[in-house]
């Protein structure tokens, strides 16, 4: 099959999710070797004003934020001043007290395990109300959301079982702020969006005077049939004290591409290292210790994305091998966004979109099948 029918495949697959208002709009990039073979926006970036997307248009990251965050953790790590396979008790000497609901003391979480979902700190799943406001809750500093998530009860002990969210994230993120006394938007710029010349990368929608506003935020409604109204959630405003380190960066597809492909070359961008090979690997290495499962719909569904063999830091891992480090990387979003890399072929794929509240898997899977035949 010829290139140019596989652009019009994926193309259609795009034009279709907006006609059947799936999306309101989105912008898909591919690239191949860090060569693009595809960049394209589809439908809208304003519903309300019929506005266009376009292919520089700013997103809500959501949990795709997540690889990110945890580069520059890591990066941090490779200077010296945190450690991967140590707990950081001089930045958080609360990690030192922690214990399980029924009041069993436990060892502090490693930092490598509160990277990957297995700190014992609460998740997605089970967690009450209270501690869901606790990670969205713009109106506190970072300082005082770490220091409530650590007053917490523990789900289980660290290592012992995958739980995914962002408070353990958040945790590392206040520990690297401490360990170099800049808050994690400097950080961001200092270790990965200055090197890799992501302009446009930022956690404060406002900051530096970014030309074009993000893409607002939309939901089906309800009926599903009469087009989209406005997420009650949207990006946090200029006046947001919270910085949420694990899910609120706003970002580009031409920039996050730049980000996949440094991590296809194992930490190198325009040969200088923004991360350390060996801490490269370590983040497309399985440190979910075989807890990860599949994501199966039921017995008989073969999706792409729904095969996740275990989870790195800040990435999900497939085709994991003997030494549990995997070929393929890639982590979503809940507004609908897709990171995705084969580290063997080098093929990079990223999706932006702006839809809560919408199962975008299907779109996602048939995207990478037909991106393989690039």
């Amino acid at each position: 099959m010829t290139s140019s029918t596989l652009n019009t495949q994926l193309a259609m697959l795009v034009d279709d999710a907006v006609a059947a208002q799936r999306i309101p709009g989105a912008v898909l990039r591919i690239e191949k070797q860090g060569l693009c073979v595809f960049e394209q926006a589809f439908g809208r970036h304003n519903v309300e004003r019929d506005i266009a997307q376009q292919p520089q248009d700013r997103f809500f990251l959501a949990s795709a934020t997540k690889p990110i965050a945890a580069s520059v953790i890591a990066a941090v790590c490779d200077d010296g001043l945190l450690d991967l396979d140590s707990p950081p008790l001089r930045q958080l000497p609360q990690l030192h007290r922690l214990s399980l609901r029924d009041g069993e003391r436990v060892r502090a979480p490693k930092l490598n395990e509160m990277l990957s979902h297995m700190a014992g700190m609460f998740g997605v799943h089970g967690a009450s109300e209270q501690q869901k406001k606790l990670l969205w809750n713009f109106d506190v500093p970072l300082a005082t959301a770490v220091e409530r998530i650590l007053a917490q009860p523990l789900d289980y002990p660290p290592s012992k079982s995958f739980s995914y969210g962002g408070a353990s994230i958040l945790a590392a993120a206040r520990a690297a702020e401490i360990a170099t006394g800049q808050d994690f938007e400097q950080l961001l710029r200092t270790y990965i969006t200055a090197p890799l010349g992501m302009s446009d990368t930022t956690y404060r929608p406002h900051a530096g005077g970014r030309r074009r506003p993000v893409s607002p935020l939309y939901r089906p409604q309800q009926d599903r049939q009469s087009g989209f109204e406005r997420s009650k959630f949207q990006p946090p405003g200029k006046d947001a004290a919270l910085l949420l380190a694990s899910g609120g960066l706003i970002s580009t597809a031409q920039d996050l591409a730049r980000f996949i492909h440094m991590h296809i070359k194992a930490g190198v961008w325009n040969n200088k290292p923004v991360l350390s090979p060996t801490t490269a690997v370590r983040c497309h290495h399985d440190h979910g210790h075989g807890l990860v499962r599949p994501q199966k719909a039921n017995e008989t569904d073969d999706g792409v994305l729904r095969r996740a063999r275990g989870y790195g830091l800040g990435w999900t891992l497939q085709e994991l091998n003997a030494d549990g480090n995997a070929n393929v990387i890639y982590h979503s979003g809940a507004s609908g966004s897709l990171l995705w890399a084969d580290l063997t072929t080098g093929l990079n794929i990223v999706l932006l979109t702006h839809v809560m509240q919408t199962d975008l898997s299907e779109l996602w899977d048939a995207i990478v099948k037909t991106s393989k035949e690039l």
